[in-house]
């Protein structure tokens, strides 16, 4: 859903009188909700193995890094296109290597 959310960015620089952000920001609530969900349960699995004040900070990151309205500002940012770019190629890639055959 992230990477669907870069392309509709990549879409508003390109045409942003085209897209309204607020558009994009309903996307970003619906990944920001995933986001939260998959750090729950990311927390529950590694509740025995770490600390409470590593999981706190875990916590905490989860929450700055699913900020709806945080995202919005990084997505619109034209210094951040790059940089974006590759994180979501490695998203991608990585939320499908369990599905590759074995080589």
């Amino acid at each position: 859903m992230l990477s669907k959310c870069y392309h509709h960015v990549v879409d508003y620089q390109s045409t942003p009188e085209k897209i309204q952000t607020d558009q994009l920001r309903i996307k970003l609530k619906q990944v920001e909700t995933l986001v939260k969900q998959a750090g729950e349960a990311l927390g529950n699995t590694l509740k025995g193995h770490l600390s409470d004040n590593s999981i706190k900070r875990l916590n905490d990151t989860i929450k700055y890094i699913s900020n709806a309205d945080a995202l919005l500002v990084v997505l619109k940012d034209p210094t951040m296109y790059d940089d974006l770019n590759e994180l979501v190629t490695a998203g991608e890639h990585y939320s499908q290597f369990y599905y590759y055959a074995d080589d």
